[in-house]
């Protein structure tokens, strides 16, 4: 398995839904599913949700079938 040296930048990177659907390759209403399943790692300040890309490509190392 091939191991990344992680950008510190990297690490502080917020997405919107829209940054994190094509981070992903999937649709936004599917992100939007997901965020309200909560199946993937987001945080919301008042009405604007946000996803932090260094959660986001954890959550899917961690999920991903090997």
């Amino acid at each position: 398995m091939f191991l990344e040296i992680k950008d510190e930048d990297e690490k502080e990177e917020i997405m919107t839904i829209r940054e994190a659907a094509d981070y992903l390759k999937v649709s936004v209403p599917t992100v939007r599913n997901m965020i309200a399943s909560k199946e993937i790692p987001f945080f919301q300040r008042g009405q604007v949700i946000r996803l932090n890309r260094w959660d986001v490509k954890e959550w899917l190392r961690k999920n991903s079938y090997q």
